[in-house]
């Protein structure tokens, strides 16, 4: 009730929801800052207002030249998965669209359903990516 009050209303809906999995969140994330003011017609002064605005921030790039200053390994406590290094660095590539082991670009084909991926030799490395063993050589 107190949010209606501030908002001078009868009634205040505040919609809520909690997504737990990396792919619902990068999705959410995603969809949250997508460009919405698309026709500069609409408003030519506030175009040229918001032209370069980005509804995010982003630091850093791919190429980092500094060693690290930490890594998953000196967090205190135990290990929630088996997640290393390796993959949490693997798990960025792919977001970017690179292979983590060649770091040439990747031409994505077709989804397999998750269930077949241990059958086919597969390795959960997070985020929903998994890692197949090694079939054929890029074309």
């Amino acid at each position: 009730h107190e949010y209606s009050r501030l908002l001078e209303v009868k009634l205040a809906i505040a919609e809520y929801h909690y997504f737990d999995s990396v792919p619902e969140k990068v999705h959410k994330l995603k969809y949250i800052t997508r460009a919405t003011f698309l026709d500069a017609r609409w408003d030519v002064p506030m175009a040229l207002e918001l032209r370069g605005f980005r509804n995010q921030w982003c630091w850093g790039g791919r190429k980092w030249q500094v060693p690290a200053v930490w890594s998953l390994d000196d967090l205190p406590g135990e290990r929630q998965s088996d997640m290393s290094d390796g993959d949490t660095r693997a798990i960025a590539a792919l977001e970017l669209g690179y292979c983590p082991h060649d770091g040439l670009k990747i031409t994505w084909s077709r989804w397999q359903p998750i269930s077949i991926l241990p059958e086919l030799g597969g390795r959960n490395i997070g985020a929903g990516y998994w890692e197949l063993p090694y079939v054929r050589p890029p074309p």
